[in-house]
């Protein structure tokens, strides 16, 4: 699977070439998941995105697993620029990573915003796509953190499933976390558990109280700083 994600310069072939290209298929596939979410990705409706049969898809990758690892990487797309963020490429010592950092989890909400399929494909092994790849790139050229190549790695494990865990909550109680679902919750929780869990019956009300505050809440944004916080607290002071 690493060579289709890593594929060496084409060589002529003898014979007829097929009439589709991988990338064909992987950009159908993309194509067809910004229309009907991950479950519409099928090889029978790729094959058909294309005008071609599931067997044309099997000359390229050999099942839908190995498809899906192709899309998401192209569906994921480059990282942000993050040269120009205060010092944090250069061997400064000012907190330029943080600020870079934060664009890195923005950027990556953005992808999952615009794309809610993309943090439901299943994790079939460790990131090996070229654009996968290109955003751990992406943290590991950033100097003055201070940090070994394993804790940056922990860092990235850390921040990104933030990410992907709180997009995926957004898809999936969407409707619930907002307007009078969101109050409702609270309410039904506040006055019916008070007897048994009173600690948790009271911070509900509280909440409640603030409902709409809540609902605009960056939720996203107040756990990665909370992250960059405590990366901050572990990192070697400047010099």
């Amino acid at each position: 699977m690493w060579a289709k994600l890593w594929p060496e310069p084409a060589t002529p072939a003898r014979g007829r070439p097929p009439r589709w290209t991988l990338s064909d298929f992987v950009e159908a596939g993309v194509r067809i998941a910004d229309r009907g979410g991950l479950d519409a990705v099928t090889v029978a409706s790729v094959s058909a995105e294309v005008g071609g049969s599931p067997m044309s898809i099997y000359r390229h990758v050999a099942s839908k697993d190995d498809l899906l690892v192709l899309i998401e990487d192209a569906a994921l797309g480059p990282p942000p620029p993050l040269t120009d963020v205060g010092g944090c490429v250069t061997d400064g010592v000012d907190d330029g990573w943080r600020a870079a950092l934060e664009r890195w989890a923005n950027a990556l909400s953005e992808v999952y915003d615009r794309r809610p399929w993309l943090p439901y494909v299943p994790a079939f092994g460790p990131p090996a796509g070229p654009n996968q790849l290109a955003w751990l790139d992406a943290v590991y050229a950033l100097r003055g953190m201070g940090l070994g190549a394993p804790q940056r790695l922990a860092l990235v494990l850390l921040l990104s499933g933030h990410v992907r865990n709180a997009s995926r909550t957004a898809v999936e109680m969407g409707p619930m976390l907002s307007g009078d679902g969101l109050a409702g919750w609270f309410a039904f929780i506040g006055t019916r558990v008070g007897d048994r869990l009173p600690s948790l019956a009271t911070t509900m009300r509280d909440i409640s109280e603030a409902s709409e505050i809540w609902a605009d809440w960056d939720h996203r944004g107040f756990m990665v700083d909370r992250i960059l916080d405590g990366i901050a607290q572990v990192a070697p002071p400047p010099d």
